[in-house]
């Protein structure tokens, strides 16, 4: 900082001021599900592991946002985005 002035109880030759910020990040998963590319936040996500055969769900990729998602042919999965 410049053109500051400081009234303190002793002199001071300079200061400086820094700060940081971290952002927590959602990470989106990619999947097939019946033959339908979806996406979905990881944290509402229908499966947990790469392959749920009951569903029909199959894993292939992990995006660090919703647009890469849909930018690679994903769809939005509103049917478990809902349910949570």
């Amino acid at each position: 900082m410049q053109n500051v002035t400081l009234t303190t109880s002793k002199p001071i030759s300079g200061f400086s001021i820094g700060g940081s910020k971290i952002d927590r990040a959602r990470m989106v998963l990619g999947y097939t599900r019946n033959g339908m590319k979806y996406y979905a936040f990881a944290d509402k996500a229908p499966v947990s592991t790469e392959v749920d055969p009951v569903n029909g769900i199959v894993i292939e990729n992990i995006y660090s946002t919703a647009k890469e998602a849909a930018l690679a042919g994903y769809y939005f999965d509103t049917e478990y985005e809902l349910k949570k």
